[in-house]
């Protein structure tokens, strides 16, 4: 009985563990989504929430709440609306960056949170409010649905609604911190409400077409207080640039904009960032040119290189490796003691060898002793015995050869 009941435990405890979590840190936000009306008298914060209590959400409202930290918000999948309001007394995390499909009202008065707001993946939105709130930046590429903006009294320095092209009303007065804003959504003329602030530093204004003076919402004519124009060449007037680089290098390149060195030939891209923020695709087309060693075999005081080569140049390594004169092929005979190297050039790529001794008393030395035949060649380069009356060539011990033709009578 006992093996029975500890087994029926166990796997209780297993399908309760089996839930799918969803970490929630702050837990007067995981007390607000597992035990609202305070029901569970013994509830204990764990920092985790059933996925499937934010899953079921459709609505969530927080007012005057001692919440800090928003984390988990992002499982809310299925919301259409939210309102946060009332936390100006805390610095708030960061909202976290929400995947709501039907998500289309969202208010935050008054709100603490700090960082940047990203709405850009709930694309159904047609009302924001945002009031007396410390975002920094607002991302609401492709709200195609989104008709009423309000940022009133925020930090936000930039703002780029071009991808709204449903928006009639954007209100942004008392925005001292704005420095860029993007109005060109392909239908300025829809607009009936528009307010920016004046005097901060938001000092051009980019628009569909400057020279239209009759949008609804001016029937004096379009305000004067700042420029509009097509382009204000800001970060909120970006647009993709794409460049190539051609690049051939010896042996290896490095490349600043990845801050990697290559060995190999390829395509390499980036994506980086101008000066204004904008995304910036850079393609580099690298050759790289390897080449080898160059391998030297000293024969007496002659020096030859068994590497092709598109160009050779022979060194004297005691004068700082100053180019012999006249000395640009694959043999080099020495006529005086010195230290001497070799520089091969191929497709405009180099590389030195080592540097070699030629000492002529030594070669002297060695030159006493006579040289000795190790073979005989005809001119066809097959081997043979003498011959006479036949051109020969003499193969020496030391690399010499000679030519050799004996007549006998």
């Amino acid at each position: 009985m006992k093996t029975t009941l500890l087994f029926l435990s166990v796997f209780l405890s297993a399908s309760f563990f089996g839930q799918q979590m969803t970490y929630v840190p702050d837990d007067n936000f995981e007390h607000d989504l597992e035990n609202p009306n305070d029901l569970i008298i013994t509830w204990v914060p764990d920092d985790s929430v059933e996925t499937s209590i934010l899953e079921s959400l459709t609505a969530f409202g927080s007012d005057f709440s001692l919440i800090q930290d928003y984390t988990g918000l992002e499982a809310a999948v299925n919301l259409e609306y939210l309102s946060i309001n009332q936390t100006t007394g805390f610095n708030l995390e960061p909202l976290p960056t929400l995947h709501c499909p039907n998500l289309t009202h969202v208010e935050l008065w008054e709100s603490g949170f700090l960082g940047y707001l990203d709405l850009s993946h709930c694309p159904n939105i047609e009302y924001l409010d945002i009031q007396a709130s410390t975002f920094t930046g607002l991302n609401v590429d492709g709200l195609t649905s989104l008709t009423y903006i309000e940022a009133y009294l925020t930090s936000i320095y930039e703002l780029d609604v071009s991808s709204c092209s449903a928006l009639t009303t954007l209100v942004i007065d008392d925005n001292t911190n704005l420095t860029c804003l993007n109005l060109a959504n392909g239908n300025n003329e829809n607009f009936i409400h528009l307010t920016y602030p004046i005097g901060g530093n938001l000092t051009c204004i980019t628009v569909d077409d400057p020279t239209n003076t009759n949008w609804p919402m001016f029937p004096n004519g379009v305000p004067t207080e700042l420029p509009y124009s097509l382009n204000c060449g800001d970060a909120c007037s970006c647009e993709t640039i794409t460049t190539q680089q051609e690049v051939t290098s010896c042996d290896s390149y490095f490349w600043d904009g990845s801050g990697q060195t290559y060995s190999e030939s390829g395509q390499y891209t980036e994506n980086l960032l101008s000066q204004y923020g904008c995304d910036s695709i850079v393609t580099l087309n690298l050759g790289v040119i390897s080449v080898p060693e160059p391998i030297i075999i000293q024969n007496g005081n002659t020096l030859s290189c068994d590497n092709f080569a598109t160009a050779y140049q022979w060194l004297d390594c005691d004068e700082n490796y100053a180019p012999i004169e006249g000395a640009t092929d694959m043999v080099f005979t020495a006529t005086q003691n010195g230290s001497y190297a070799l520089e091969i050039t191929f497709n405009e790529c180099s590389d030195t060898s080592e540097c070699y001794i030629i000492d002529f008393v030594g070669i002297s030395e060695l030159n006493s002793t006579p040289k000795q035949i190790i073979k005989i060649i005809d001119l066809m380069g097959r081997e043979t015995t003498f011959k006479p009356n036949t051109p020969l060539i003499y193969v020496y011990d030391d690399g010499s050869i000679e030519k050799v033709f004996s007549v006998e009578y």
